[in-house]
């Protein structure tokens, strides 16, 4: 017969329906905490990064000296191996009073330019000596037996920052293309289950108008 309404139609639509809305709401939801995740994380790793050179930076503090004629003297190695490596992308510089400086072996004969900060700790973005992504911990600090203040500088190497951020949003992604598969079958098995009685229902009113058809 023509117009007759295909047994199970109306359950069938009513599913697809559910899927794709569930699917289109799973979606949203998981790249909104992904995306929050995922900047939380680099936050957390810039805010370390940050505190890292600050305490490098307490510590060439403390073993910078003024030397009796007024030149700057470090007392002791800062024990990293990265400052002694040509362009390594880890670097410390110390800039006297009269202009004259005293760098890392990492630097070679480049400089990098001193931000006018004062005595509080400053941290900065630039790029460095090799073309590379530097975040720079400095201040100023009076020695005794300097003519003025000294400017005391650590550089670190944000790739270092870039290259774990970009390897947790990898390992995130996968995570939540797992999860989110995951949850994608539930919702198909959930809604296939669900609706039995509902496909059952229509089942029996299309036998009901069939036979009142009939008779």
């Amino acid at each position: 017969m023509t117009g007759t309404a295909e047994p199970g139609r109306p359950a069938t639509s009513l599913s697809v329906r559910l899927v794709a809305g569930a699917m289109v709401w799973l979606v949203v939801m998981l790249a909104v905490g992904g995306g929050v995740l995922a900047l939380a994380f680099r936050e957390t790793v810039e805010r370390e990064f940050s505190q890292r050179l600050d305490a490098m930076l307490r510590a060439m503090i403390a073993v910078t000296e003024i030397a009796p004629d007024g030149t700057i003297v470090q007392v002791r190695p800062l024990g990293d191996p990265r400052f002694d490596q040509v362009f390594s992308g880890w670097y410390w510089q110390v800039t006297g009073p009269s202009g004259r400086r005293l760098r890392s072996r990492s630097l070679w004969d480049a400089v990098i330019a001193p931000a006018d900060g004062g005595n509080a700790l400053t941290t900065r973005r630039v790029v460095g000596p090799d073309g590379e992504p530097l975040l720079v911990a400095e201040r100023d600090l009076e020695f005794p037996g300097a003519d003025g203040p000294v400017h005391l500088m650590i550089a670190g190497d944000l790739g270092e920052v870039a290259e774990g951020v970009r390897q947790f949003d990898l390992l995130l992604i996968s995570a939540l293309g797992l999860l989110g598969a995951g949850m994608a079958i539930a919702v198909l098995i959930q809604v296939r289950f669900g609706l039995r009685p509902l496909r059952a229902m229509a089942a029996d009113l299309e036998a009901v108008r069939e036979s009142e058809r009939v008779h």
